[in-house]
């Protein structure tokens, strides 16, 4: 319970996921704004007043409140904010999430990504008792493509220009994991 109370989700081996803090502002901002993140990040807040607004409209809310995005950063083990995921639960079961990653660059290519979204599954599934977490996610994205692959996600949908994303039309990939198979893939 002390934990929740701080904000803090979860942990893995090398990360503490916990909620967006108003002081996290700079941080969340200093890599949001950079090209490469922001390429394909449908949230590009422009100052970190904004990052920290979100924070406080967050926390008058409970943890992954329904049809609101919950901003849920990742802190390494040197107390640094180095990325964030996004998570919306659909309000009409509140068994389905959507999911999404942003990572500063420098953190990339370690397994970091890897490791927060497996520690953000679990607990999505053992804590909201969630039946599906799908991502949406841009073709040209070839990395996040991997991630979500490598970690069990499959592809159930290629959406020929769906979006009108920052000025043009693009396609979106589907991918998404059931409860059942997040279980089976982790007990093997």
């Amino acid at each position: 319970m002390e934990q929740l109370e701080q904000g803090i989700i979860a942990a893995s081996l090398r990360l503490t996921l916990r909620r967006l803090r108003e002081a996290d502002g700079d941080a969340v901002f200093q890599y949001r704004q950079l090209s490469e993140v922001a390429l394909f990040q449908s949230w590009t807040p422009k100052n970190p007043n904004e990052v920290a607004e979100h924070a406080l409209l967050m926390a008058s809310n409970n943890i992954c409140q329904p049809d609101m995005w919950e901003q849920i950063v990742l802190v390494n083990a040197c107390e640094q904010v180095i990325g964030d995921l996004a998570v919306c639960i659909d309000s009409k079961t509140e068994k389905l999430a959507e999911l999404g990653i942003a990572l500063a660059p420098a953190f990339q290519r370690k397994g970091l990504a890897t490791e927060a979204i497996n520690t953000i599954c679990d607990w999505l599934f053992q804590h909201k008792d969630l039946h599906r977490i799908s991502v949406s996610i841009d073709p040209r994205n070839t990395a996040s493509l991997n991630l979500f692959a490598r970690v069990g996600f499959r592809q159930e949908a290629r959406h020929r220009q769906s979006c009108f994303f920052k000025g043009e039309w693009c396609d979106d990939i589907v991918m998404a994991i059931l409860q059942s198979e997040w279980q089976e893939n982790r007990n093997h």
